[in-house]
């Protein structure tokens, strides 16, 4: 496997340590703008969408790469993707659709697309939900709950959640204020993983490149800058664009959008305090 089962002994005190990098420019499958992760619960692949292409990918561990749906006008500009284990069904968000798209794990793949609009009673939230220059950009479902949550980037940032069953608005919180302090108070957020190992989420920031970690007793956000060696050398990580967490909760991994050195990052997560 290319990538390390276990890497809690590498992580640095503070920090996420960069441990195994992988290319992610394919165009010969036409996987060329990377923008969305998830890892499949078997913790032996992974889930990917690229905002230029209408499929969904699959990358297995060992770097086998297969294109898992057909191309589908509804899969538009996904800008993010997870795995909703209690329906057997790869979620992801559509920013210029401004949309959840349901893909069933199970053949025929039936695809299924949920408006945000249609979800909000009040016409100022409707606006909200409906932000295409600002839209969405993340996607995780809590394997306890079944609640889905949604991230909008920008204008305002918004954690949106929604019911299992996708019919129902849960709650819109903004999250610009908690951000406020950190090195990247004004950045955008690109990506959305949930962490039920420390109870919290995790948000890329792709202007940023960074990592943040918003822990759902509403304590301290905590900051990480996102790196990958290459050669001997330290670099940041450009545009960092999806963020996902290993099924043991041992590492995070995050994917880059950036043209022909677009790359796939395994980090050690620290121990927290």
């Amino acid at each position: 496997m290319f990538f390390a089962a276990s890497v809690w002994a590498e992580a640095g005190a503070g920090r996420l340590e960069p441990v195994a990098t992988l290319s992610l420019y394919k165009p010969d499958t036409g996987l060329t703008e990377p923008s969305g992760l998830a890892v499949d619960p078997s913790g032996t692949a992974f889930w990917i969408v690229s905002d230029n292409t209408e499929v969904i990918f699959r990358l297995a561990f060992d770097g086998a790469l297969d294109r898992f749906t057909g191309v589908d006008p509804r899969l538009t500009d996904l800008e993010g993707i997870t795995v909703d284990v209690r329906h057997n069904r790869l979620l992801a968000v559509s920013e210029r659709r401004s949309s959840i798209l349901s893909v069933d794990l199970r053949p025929p793949h039936r695809i299924a697309e949920f408006p945000l609009k249609d979800l909000a009673a009040q016409p100022h939230a409707r606006k909200l939900l409906s932000d295409r220059q600002n839209g969405l950009e993340g996607i995780a479902v809590d394997p306890n709950s079944g609640l889905v949550y949604v991230l909008k980037e920008a204008k305002p940032r918004l954690l949106i959640t929604l019911s299992p069953t996708l019919d129902k608005l849960i709650a819109i919180k903004a999250l610009d204020g908690l951000f406020k302090g950190s090195p990247a108070s004004e950045v955008d957020a690109s990506g959305l993983a949930l962490d039920t190992h420390r109870g919290g989420l995790w948000i890329v920031s792709d202007t940023g490149k960074s990592a943040h970690f918003l822990p759902f007793d509403e304590g301290q956000v905590k900051f990480f800058e996102l790196t990958y060696r290459a050669e001997g050398s330290t670099y940041r990580l450009d545009n960092p664009e999806g963020i996902a967490l290993s099924a043991n909760g041992a590492s995070l991994y995050v994917l880059s959008d950036n043209g022909r050195k677009s790359r796939l990052v395994q980090y050690a997560i620290p121990k927290f305090d």
